[in-house]
């Protein structure tokens, strides 16, 4: 007798539905020959200090289980780099946890704070996986626009108003994903006021601090006097020192907060991985002209997809402030961001993520990565560039098709 396996799943992961980011990621890997540009997947090598450290440690013997919230000398390095850079002041023996990358840290972090029916802000257009994350733990995702008006900046009065008396959390991420902006010392204060005055917590994904440009200035809202004990700090190693396959993140948090996360983390995964450890040691103690090198080609590519997009008729892009993504307005086109992405994908084998997959907010746009070789990126705009052509009937006539 055949088993219908389906009908034992919950409802809670039946309601969990694949974002269109996975959904595109899904489809290029089935294809051959795609100019991947829709992936925040640095192109740059993991530096060598860092492999040396991994391979040392693997052997040395380094591949058993450590204690669950990491590495003793992992933990005073973040601690002492949270310090000395972001202004943080964390313990590392009872308020850092060292986690599988920033993503199992936001999952976390939701998991401890949200009881059913409780509502946590989420900036839209924002990363796809904390409205799942939020719903996971039985709350409401409550999505606050970024309004754009020469760039997508938060706007304090509507946050405002979407906080009830069930808002217990608002996440913030800057430099942000997918739109690039980064938060000012003004706006993080005008948050702080807020949560303040409506006693929520904040959850500030910060895993793009070190990508940043134009002379802009990262802040981390947990270094203001007023959200110190009520900020949840998530990092990684990912993006700032091209690392996203070991899995490497952290949170800090106050004690009370971090002692429920570790009794999670344990339970889920009993302790991130001690070769990544080591490495992750190596990445905060070693050299950082890594992280300089990188930006720079970063500003490069930056300028090089920007300016193509800006040249082609119907798109429109702003300069993003940090992290590595275009986000450009094709609302002109006639195609939703959605088919858009799709017939790029189909017809021209360039993968980009539709807008829509960030939030109600993002449709209209689509985003693309620069973490592509500068032939890659001129290679991607020369293909967007037919297939706008072929939309608007341009191409029809330049190729003398009737």
């Amino acid at each position: 007798m055949h088993l219908n396996s389906k009908k034992y799943l919950s409802q809670r992961s039946r309601e969990l539905t694949y974002s269109g980011l996975e959904e595109i990621i899904a489809l290029a890997d089935m294809k051959e020959g795609v100019l991947r540009l829709e992936q925040g997947e640095p192109d740059f090598k993991t530096p060598l200090h860092i492999t040396t450290a991994a391979t040392n440690a693997v052997r040395q013997g380094y591949v058993k289980y450590t204690s669950i919230e990491g590495i003793r000398d992992l933990r005073e390095a973040i601690s002492h780099k949270l310090a000395a850079e972001n202004k943080i002041n964390a313990d590392p023996d009872s308020q850092i946890i060292v986690t599988a990358g920033s993503s199992e840290g936001m999952f976390l972090a939701l998991q401890v704070i949200i009881d059913q029916g409780d509502e946590a802000l989420i900036p839209d257009p924002g990363y796809v996986s904390y409205p799942r994350c939020v719903r996971l733990a039985g709350g409401i995702p409550v999505f606050y626009p970024l309004k754009h008006d020469g760039r997508f900046e938060l706007d304090l009065e509507e946050l405002h108003r979407r906080i009830t008396a069930r808002t217990k959390v608002l996440v913030i991420n800057s430099p942000g994903n997918p739109v690039g902006n980064v938060l000012t010392k003004e706006e993080l204060e005008g948050i702080a006021e807020l949560s303040v005055e409506n006693d929520l917590i904040v959850i500030s994904d910060e895993i793009y601090e070190k990508i940043i440009y134009d002379e802009r200035q990262h802040l981390s809202i947990g270094s203001l006097t007023s959200m110190a004990d009520r900020t949840i700090t998530i990092n990684s190693f990912s993006k700032t020192y091209a690392m996203t396959g070991w899995r490497l993140g952290y949170v800090a948090a106050t004690t009370e907060i971090a002692d429920e996360i570790k009794k999670l983390h344990g339970t889920a995964l009993v302790c991130a991985d001690w070769v990544a450890q080591c490495a992750g040691l190596a990445a905060l103690t070693g050299p950082q002209t890594c992280i300089q090198e990188m930006v720079k080609q970063y500003e490069e590519r930056r300028k090089l997809m920007v300016d193509g997009l800006n040249r082609i008729d119907g798109l429109r892009c702003d300069m993003p402030g940090g992290a590595f993504y275009a986000f450009p307005r094709i609302d002109q086109i006639g195609m939703s961001s959605r088919e858009f992405a799709h017939r790029l994908l189909r017809e021209e084998n360039v993968a980009i993520i539709p807008g829509v997959a960030f939030g109600e907010q993002g449709e209209g746009y689509v985003r693309l990565s620069f973490t592509a070789s500068l032939e890659d990126i001129e290679e991607g705009i020369l293909r967007i560039r037919h297939l706008v052509e072929a939309a608007s009937g341009i191409g029809r006539a330049t190729h003398g098709s009737p």
